[in-house]
Protein backbone atom coordinates (compact mmCIF):
# COMPACT_ATOMS: atom_id res chain seq x y z
CA UNK A 1 0.00 0.00 0.00
CA UNK A 2 1.24 3.52 -0.66
CA UNK A 3 2.78 5.47 2.16
CA UNK A 4 -0.17 7.21 3.87
CA UNK A 5 1.59 10.54 3.73
CA UNK A 6 1.22 10.37 -0.05
CA UNK A 7 -2.53 9.77 0.06
CA UNK A 8 -4.59 12.89 -0.56
CA UNK A 9 -6.82 14.05 2.25
CA UNK A 10 -10.54 13.71 1.62
CA UNK A 11 -13.62 15.05 3.32
CA UNK A 12 -13.80 13.69 6.87
CA UNK A 13 -16.75 11.57 7.98
CA UNK A 14 -17.81 12.06 11.57
CA UNK A 15 -20.23 9.59 13.09
CA UNK A 16 -20.22 11.90 16.08
CA UNK A 17 -20.99 11.25 19.72
CA UNK A 18 -22.81 14.33 20.98
CA UNK A 19 -21.84 13.66 24.60
CA UNK A 20 -18.17 13.93 23.61
CA UNK A 21 -18.52 17.31 21.91
CA UNK A 22 -19.71 18.61 18.54
CA UNK A 23 -18.88 16.85 15.35
CA UNK A 24 -19.89 17.34 11.78
CA UNK A 25 -20.70 15.05 8.93
CA UNK A 26 -21.05 15.47 5.25
CA UNK A 27 -23.08 13.36 2.90
CA UNK A 28 -21.57 11.52 -0.03
CA UNK A 29 -20.23 13.66 -2.84
CA UNK A 30 -22.26 14.31 -5.98
CA UNK A 31 -21.52 14.79 -9.63
CA UNK A 32 -20.78 18.37 -10.52
CA UNK A 33 -22.24 18.24 -14.02
CA UNK A 34 -25.38 16.16 -13.75
CA UNK A 35 -26.13 12.61 -14.80
CA UNK A 36 -23.55 10.52 -16.61
CA UNK A 37 -25.41 10.66 -19.91
CA UNK A 38 -26.75 14.21 -19.72
CA UNK A 39 -25.77 16.44 -22.69
CA UNK A 40 -23.55 19.42 -22.02
CA UNK A 41 -24.65 22.70 -23.55
CA UNK A 42 -21.23 23.78 -24.76
CA UNK A 43 -17.60 22.74 -24.65
CA UNK A 44 -16.08 19.57 -23.20
CA UNK A 45 -17.47 17.87 -20.14
CA UNK A 46 -16.31 19.47 -16.89
CA UNK A 47 -13.62 17.56 -14.98
CA UNK A 48 -14.98 14.89 -12.71
CA UNK A 49 -15.39 15.75 -9.03
CA UNK A 50 -12.92 14.40 -6.47
CA UNK A 51 -15.57 11.94 -5.26
CA UNK A 52 -16.00 10.51 -8.78
CA UNK A 53 -12.26 9.95 -9.13
CA UNK A 54 -11.98 7.99 -5.90
CA UNK A 55 -12.34 4.21 -5.81
CA UNK A 56 -15.72 2.61 -5.01
CA UNK A 57 -14.26 1.37 -1.72
CA UNK A 58 -13.28 4.85 -0.53
CA UNK A 59 -16.59 6.34 -1.71
CA UNK A 60 -18.36 3.62 0.30
CA UNK A 61 -16.39 4.61 3.40
CA UNK A 62 -17.78 8.15 3.23
CA UNK A 63 -21.31 6.80 2.73
CA UNK A 64 -21.37 4.99 6.09
CA UNK A 65 -24.25 6.58 8.08
CA UNK A 66 -23.62 9.08 10.85
CA UNK A 67 -24.55 7.52 14.18
CA UNK A 68 -25.43 10.96 15.50
CA UNK A 69 -28.67 10.99 13.54
CA UNK A 70 -31.89 9.11 14.08
CA UNK A 71 -32.39 6.02 11.95
CA UNK A 72 -35.13 6.19 9.29
CA UNK A 73 -38.18 3.99 9.60
CA UNK A 74 -40.44 1.88 7.39
CA UNK A 75 -39.55 1.28 3.75
CA UNK A 76 -36.58 3.66 3.81
CA UNK A 77 -35.10 1.81 6.78
CA UNK A 78 -35.54 -1.53 4.99
CA UNK A 79 -33.67 -0.40 1.86
CA UNK A 80 -30.98 1.35 3.90
CA UNK A 81 -30.45 -1.89 5.82
CA UNK A 82 -30.34 -3.89 2.59
CA UNK A 83 -27.64 -1.62 1.15
CA UNK A 84 -25.59 -1.71 4.36
CA UNK A 85 -25.77 -5.50 4.61
CA UNK A 86 -24.94 -6.32 0.98
CA UNK A 87 -23.52 -3.49 -1.15
CA UNK A 88 -21.12 -1.72 1.21
CA UNK A 89 -19.37 -4.83 2.57
CA UNK A 90 -18.91 -6.04 -1.00
CA UNK A 91 -17.30 -2.74 -2.05
CA UNK A 92 -15.05 -2.19 0.95
CA UNK A 93 -12.15 -4.64 1.50
CA UNK A 94 -12.07 -6.07 5.03
CA UNK A 95 -8.43 -5.04 5.29
CA UNK A 96 -9.58 -1.41 5.11
CA UNK A 97 -12.94 -1.31 6.90
CA UNK A 98 -15.14 -3.85 8.66
CA UNK A 99 -18.81 -2.86 8.51
CA UNK A 100 -20.35 -6.21 9.47
CA UNK A 101 -19.87 -9.97 9.40
CA UNK A 102 -21.50 -12.40 7.02
CA UNK A 103 -25.26 -11.92 6.60
CA UNK A 104 -25.50 -15.67 5.97
CA UNK A 105 -24.47 -16.45 9.54
CA UNK A 106 -26.67 -16.29 12.64
CA UNK A 107 -24.00 -14.58 14.74
CA UNK A 108 -24.08 -10.97 15.91
CA UNK A 109 -21.45 -9.07 17.89
CA UNK A 110 -21.93 -6.68 20.79
CA UNK A 111 -19.19 -4.03 20.83
CA UNK A 112 -18.43 -1.54 23.62
CA UNK A 113 -16.46 1.69 23.21
CA UNK A 114 -14.73 4.03 25.68
CA UNK A 115 -13.52 1.71 28.45
CA UNK A 116 -12.09 0.83 30.81
CA UNK A 117 -13.73 2.91 33.54
CA UNK A 118 -15.37 2.66 36.97
CA UNK A 119 -18.26 0.53 35.63
CA UNK A 120 -16.15 -2.01 33.74
CA UNK A 121 -16.34 -4.61 36.52
CA UNK A 122 -20.13 -4.43 36.52
CA UNK A 123 -20.26 -4.80 32.72
CA UNK A 124 -18.06 -7.90 32.91
CA UNK A 125 -20.07 -9.42 35.77
CA UNK A 126 -23.33 -8.87 33.90
CA UNK A 127 -21.99 -10.36 30.68
CA UNK A 128 -20.81 -13.37 32.71
CA UNK A 129 -24.34 -13.88 34.03
CA UNK A 130 -25.73 -13.53 30.51
CA UNK A 131 -23.08 -15.94 29.12
CA UNK A 132 -22.09 -13.39 26.45
CA UNK A 133 -18.67 -12.74 24.94
CA UNK A 134 -18.17 -9.29 23.43
CA UNK A 135 -15.59 -6.99 21.84
CA UNK A 136 -14.32 -4.00 23.83
CA UNK A 137 -12.61 -1.08 22.07
CA UNK A 138 -10.42 0.49 24.75
CA UNK A 139 -8.84 3.93 25.15
CA UNK A 140 -5.11 3.71 25.79
CA UNK A 141 -4.85 6.53 28.34
CA UNK A 142 -7.60 4.85 30.40
CA UNK A 143 -5.72 1.53 30.42
CA UNK A 144 -2.44 3.06 31.64
CA UNK A 145 -3.46 3.66 35.30
CA UNK A 146 -4.06 -0.09 35.73
CA UNK A 147 -2.85 -2.22 32.79
CA UNK A 148 -3.83 -5.36 34.72
CA UNK A 149 -7.44 -4.52 33.87
CA UNK A 150 -6.81 -6.02 30.42
CA UNK A 151 -6.53 -9.43 32.05
CA UNK A 152 -10.04 -9.02 33.47
CA UNK A 153 -11.49 -8.68 29.98
CA UNK A 154 -9.45 -11.56 28.63
CA UNK A 155 -10.05 -14.05 31.43
CA UNK A 156 -13.81 -13.54 30.98
CA UNK A 157 -13.46 -14.55 27.32
CA UNK A 158 -13.84 -11.14 25.73
CA UNK A 159 -11.92 -9.57 22.86
CA UNK A 160 -10.05 -6.30 23.36
CA UNK A 161 -9.01 -3.87 20.64
CA UNK A 162 -7.91 -0.27 20.19
CA UNK A 163 -10.07 2.86 20.43
CA UNK A 164 -7.07 5.14 20.07
CA UNK A 165 -4.96 6.50 22.91
CA UNK A 166 -6.29 10.00 23.57
CA UNK A 167 -9.79 9.68 22.01
CA UNK A 168 -8.91 12.36 19.45
CA UNK A 169 -10.58 12.09 16.04
CA UNK A 170 -8.30 10.29 13.60
CA UNK A 171 -8.93 12.61 10.60
CA UNK A 172 -7.57 15.55 12.62
CA UNK A 173 -4.21 13.83 13.21
CA UNK A 174 -1.09 13.84 11.09
CA UNK A 175 0.25 10.50 9.89
CA UNK A 176 2.89 10.53 12.64
CA UNK A 177 0.32 11.39 15.33
CA UNK A 178 -2.02 8.63 14.15
CA UNK A 179 0.83 6.10 14.13
CA UNK A 180 1.67 7.15 17.71
CA UNK A 181 -1.98 6.78 18.82
CA UNK A 182 -2.13 3.26 17.40
CA UNK A 183 1.31 2.22 18.64
CA UNK A 184 0.82 3.40 22.24
CA UNK A 185 -2.50 1.62 22.70
CA UNK A 186 -1.35 -1.51 20.87
CA UNK A 187 1.57 -1.80 23.31
CA UNK A 188 -0.96 -2.13 26.16
CA UNK A 189 -2.98 -4.89 24.45
CA UNK A 190 -2.11 -8.56 23.85
CA UNK A 191 -0.26 -9.29 20.59
CA UNK A 192 -2.58 -9.73 17.61
CA UNK A 193 -2.32 -12.37 14.92
CA UNK A 194 -2.76 -10.76 11.50
CA UNK A 195 -4.52 -7.41 11.17
CA UNK A 196 -5.28 -5.60 14.41
CA UNK A 197 -8.71 -4.05 14.96
CA UNK A 198 -9.32 -0.40 15.76
CA UNK A 199 -12.51 1.59 16.15
CA UNK A 200 -11.94 5.28 15.45
CA UNK A 201 -12.90 7.61 18.32
CA UNK A 202 -16.27 9.30 17.78
CA UNK A 203 -16.67 7.09 14.69
CA UNK A 204 -14.80 9.79 12.76
CA UNK A 205 -13.01 8.58 9.62
CA UNK A 206 -11.71 9.86 6.33
CA UNK A 207 -10.30 7.94 3.39
CA UNK A 208 -6.83 9.10 4.45
CA UNK A 209 -7.21 7.96 8.07
CA UNK A 210 -8.61 4.57 7.03
CA UNK A 211 -5.78 4.03 4.52
CA UNK A 212 -3.22 5.09 7.12
CA UNK A 213 -4.61 2.65 9.68
CA UNK A 214 -4.39 -0.16 7.11
CA UNK A 215 -0.80 0.85 6.27
CA UNK A 216 0.06 0.57 9.97
CA UNK A 217 -1.59 -2.88 10.19
CA UNK A 218 -5.07 -2.04 11.49
CA UNK A 219 -8.54 -2.75 10.11
CA UNK A 220 -11.04 -0.01 10.95
CA UNK A 221 -14.14 -1.52 12.59
CA UNK A 222 -17.39 0.42 12.29
CA UNK A 223 -20.86 -0.98 13.04
CA UNK A 224 -24.05 -1.95 11.25
CA UNK A 225 -26.57 -1.42 14.06
CA UNK A 226 -26.58 1.62 16.33
CA UNK A 227 -28.03 1.35 19.84
CA UNK A 228 -28.06 5.16 20.23
CA UNK A 229 -27.09 4.62 23.89
CA UNK A 230 -24.95 7.79 23.84
CA UNK A 231 -28.14 9.77 23.20
CA UNK A 232 -31.17 7.92 24.58
CA UNK A 233 -29.86 7.52 28.15
CA UNK A 234 -32.70 5.18 29.11
CA UNK A 235 -32.29 1.41 29.37
CA UNK A 236 -35.65 0.47 27.90
CA UNK A 237 -35.24 3.05 25.15
CA UNK A 238 -31.84 1.64 24.20
CA UNK A 239 -33.21 -1.91 24.13
CA UNK A 240 -36.21 -0.79 22.07
CA UNK A 241 -33.89 0.94 19.59
CA UNK A 242 -32.36 -2.45 18.79
CA UNK A 243 -35.48 -4.63 19.03
CA UNK A 244 -37.41 -2.28 16.73
CA UNK A 245 -34.87 -2.58 13.90
CA UNK A 246 -34.56 -5.41 11.39
CA UNK A 247 -31.61 -7.54 12.47
CA UNK A 248 -29.72 -9.96 10.25
CA UNK A 249 -26.73 -12.21 10.79
CA UNK A 250 -23.37 -10.49 10.97
CA UNK A 251 -24.58 -7.35 12.71
CA UNK A 252 -21.98 -5.36 14.65
CA UNK A 253 -23.86 -3.52 17.39
CA UNK A 254 -22.55 -0.23 18.78
CA UNK A 255 -22.71 0.22 22.58
CA UNK A 256 -20.66 2.11 25.16
CA UNK A 257 -19.08 1.46 28.54
CA UNK A 258 -19.52 3.75 31.53
CA UNK A 259 -23.30 4.14 31.29
CA UNK A 260 -25.84 2.87 33.83
CA UNK A 261 -28.61 2.85 31.22
CA UNK A 262 -26.58 0.63 28.89
CA UNK A 263 -26.10 -1.82 31.75
CA UNK A 264 -29.85 -1.94 32.37
CA UNK A 265 -30.51 -2.40 28.64
CA UNK A 266 -28.12 -5.34 28.18
CA UNK A 267 -30.36 -8.16 29.53
CA UNK A 268 -33.23 -6.94 27.33
CA UNK A 269 -30.99 -6.68 24.26
CA UNK A 270 -29.49 -10.14 24.73
CA UNK A 271 -32.91 -11.73 25.36
CA UNK A 272 -34.36 -10.08 22.23
CA UNK A 273 -31.49 -11.23 20.03
CA UNK A 274 -31.60 -14.80 21.33
CA UNK A 275 -35.36 -14.98 20.87
CA UNK A 276 -34.75 -14.10 17.21
CA UNK A 277 -32.35 -17.02 16.90
CA UNK A 278 -29.01 -15.19 17.03
CA UNK A 279 -25.90 -16.22 18.93
CA UNK A 280 -23.55 -13.65 20.45
CA UNK A 281 -19.93 -13.59 19.30
CA UNK A 282 -16.88 -11.34 19.16
CA UNK A 283 -16.00 -9.34 16.05
CA UNK A 284 -12.80 -11.35 15.58
CA UNK A 285 -14.57 -14.71 15.72
CA UNK A 286 -17.28 -13.47 13.39
CA UNK A 287 -14.75 -12.28 10.82
CA UNK A 288 -12.99 -15.67 10.82
CA UNK A 289 -16.24 -17.14 9.52
CA UNK A 290 -16.81 -14.41 6.92
CA UNK A 291 -16.03 -15.36 3.30
CA UNK A 292 -13.10 -13.31 2.00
Amino acid sequence: MSNPSQIGSTRDFHAGEPARGPSSSSGPGHRESGDEGAPHPAGPRAPRSMNERRSPALRAIDSHPDHGHNEPSGTLQYFKKLIKSTLLPALVPQRLVVLRGSARDNQVALTFDDGPDRLTGRYLDLLDRLAVRATFFLIGKQIEPDPRMINEYLCRGHEVASHGHSHRKFPTLSSAELRDELRRTSALLPPAVGMQLVRPPHGAVSARSVASCAFFGFSTVMWSLNSMDYKLRDGRGVAAQISSQPVSGGEIILLHEGQEWTLSALPLIVESLRQRGFTLSTVGDMLKRRPR
